[in-house]
């Protein structure tokens, strides 16, 4: 699927919440012959994709497209170097980064919405335009903590270690998000940890214990993949206080832009190459140059720069 872009997202989503803040007022009215107030229907639906990406439903596997609608416990699944973004009730946006799963949950109506993003593994970015209403709730849930806000824009990762620790990265870019753990038997318990613009927290499950490891930390940027970067651009040229300067912002969405290129080297022939962008990890080829031997290098490595591998027998 190709991917849209970013003058033309930063378009649409302008558009759209300029829209949705004279929709609100007219998609919810009243009947003047009963006085019985008409229902506002929620809008979920696929706003741009890159890469391989899936839905699932009802144990269906379809492949999703842009303007495809979602239906409430649709599961999402993004792959390798892909990703996937939702809008819901034209105020409220998702970046599901790569390698991640999530469900949701979405009730009530555009006016008063209850939405529950179930994360299984991986990372998404949500991004609530609007205040919610008294009525309506957000909240983003793991196996180790559950996150409610009002409205702001945060991310979630959801990750096991190499010991098998559970960890949960609460990263807020604008606003306050109320964290709560969750204990293995899904206890929820009552302190409200609350995590400010700007800050990180970690929630950490090992065994049977689930503690917070801090709540204070600073967002390193840099360490963003360049799609999320992108999306908060694109959340900040639509009005959202993201706790970044647009100068740095852009800085690091121009640095991860770059382009490298990796050439595989028999002797002094290339047997091939491959473009590959700044940070990411060169594929070893399918084909080798001869029966025996090896490609001398690692391709656990991150490239940052122009390089050449060398196949020594």
């Amino acid at each position: 699927m190709k991917k849209l872009s970013k003058p033309i997202i930063i378009a649409i989503i302008v558009a759209i919440i300029a829209i949705a803040g004279i929709g609100t007022g007219v998609a919810v009215k009243n009947n003047k012959l009963g006085g019985l107030k008409e229902e506002a229907y929620r809008v979920i639906s696929v706003y741009n994709m890159e890469g391989q990406t899936e839905v699932i439903r009802e144990n269906e596997s379809m492949e999703p497209y842009v303007d495809m609608h979602l239906l409430s416990k649709d599961i999402l699944k993004t792959y390798v170097d892909s990703f996937m973004q939702i809008k819901m009730d034209e105020d409220k946006y998702l970046h599901v980064e790569p390698e991640s799963v999530l469900s949701f949950e979405a009730d009530g109506d555009a006016a008063d919405s209850k939405t529950t993003i179930h994360l299984e593994s991986g990372a998404v970015v949500n991004s609530i335009h609007n205040k919610l209403s008294n009525d309506s709730e957000y909240n983003v849930d793991t196996p180790n903590s559950t996150m409610a806000v009002r409205g702001t824009t945060f991310r979630v990762y959801y990750y096991k270690d190499k010991d098998g620790v559970i960890h949960t990265i609460v990263q807020t870019f604008s606003g306050t998000v109320e964290v709560k753990l969750v204990l293995p038997d899904g206890t929820v318990t009552d302190e409200v940890i609350k995590v400010e613009a700007g800050k990180e927290a970690s929630i950490k499950m090992d065994g049977d214990k689930v503690e917070l490891e801090y709540s204070d930390h600073d967002i390193d940027y840099s360490a963003l993949d360049l799609e999320t970067l992108e999306f908060l651009d694109i959340c900040m040229k639509a009005g959202e206080d993201i706790v970044i300067s647009e100068t740095e912002l852009e800085n690091l969405i121009e640095l991860k832009s770059q382009v490298f290129t990796v050439r595989f080297m028999n002797d002094s022939s290339v047997f091939g190459s491959q473009e590959v962008r700044y940070g990411k990890k060169a594929s070893k080829p399918k084909l080798m140059p001869a029966e025996s031997g090896k490609w001398d290098f690692n391709f656990d490595t991150e490239i940052y720069e122009d390089m050449d591998i060398k196949w020594v027998k």
